[in-house]
């Protein structure tokens, strides 16, 4: 089904256990207390569902990369294989980057794939997760595009914090797997 058939079939195996983790409709409308993960259960399994969710896709992207530049690349010569390992570690350092240099490097605007801007949003959402304990980061709280952006996948802005909504996760979902099906086949065999 998909030409780069073991890292797509990986990731969206992944992408499904992430969203079947947690039954759609036990997931509250909004992330109860800001700037922690919350008591109640059900949340912090959105929360964790929605994190392992766009670290698939990161990963994703950043294997066929690799596999793809490492086969153009001789490993054996010990100067290529120093440039090898600094360039996968510059270029995985965040989305832009990985981006770029997805761009430059296989020829694919990962901004042009089905479900950029949701994933996207959802990448506000891990960052607010991940570097601020679920309230806003600095850099979030400056952004006057954050509610517009993050309402592509139900989610808002409210006290200092992002609120999942009740689709949330199914719309992350959504837009992950469009995304690694829309990379794979935009991506040359490997």
């Amino acid at each position: 089904m998909f030409p780069n058939f073991r890292l797509s079939e990986h990731a969206l195996l992944g992408l499904r256990e992430a969203r079947d983790g947690v039954h759609p409709t036990s997931i509250p409308p909004r992330i109860a207390g800001r700037g922690t993960f919350s008591a109640d259960p059900r949340v912090r399994d959105s929360q964790y569902a929605l994190v392992r969710m766009v670290s698939i896709v990161e990963s994703y992207i950043d294997s066929m990369a690799l596999a793809i530049v490492e086969a153009r690349v001789d490993s054996g010569v010990a100067t290529q294989a120093l440039l090898l390992a600094d360039w996968e570690v510059s270029s995985t350092s965040s989305w832009d980057k990985r981006s770029s240099s997805f761009f430059k490097h296989l020829g694919v605007r990962l901004s042009d794939c089905a479900g950029h801007p949701e994933l996207k949003a959802a990448i506000e959402i891990r960052n607010s997760i991940a570097h601020a304990l679920g309230a806003l980061t600095a850099r979030q709280r400056s952004d006057s595009r954050l509610a517009i952006q993050l309402a592509l996948i139900g989610a808002t802005v409210g006290g200092g914090a992002i609120h999942l909504g009740a689709n949330t996760l199914r719309l992350t979902c959504d837009a992950c797997v469009a995304l690694v099906c829309d990379v794979d086949a935009r991506v040359p065999l490997t």
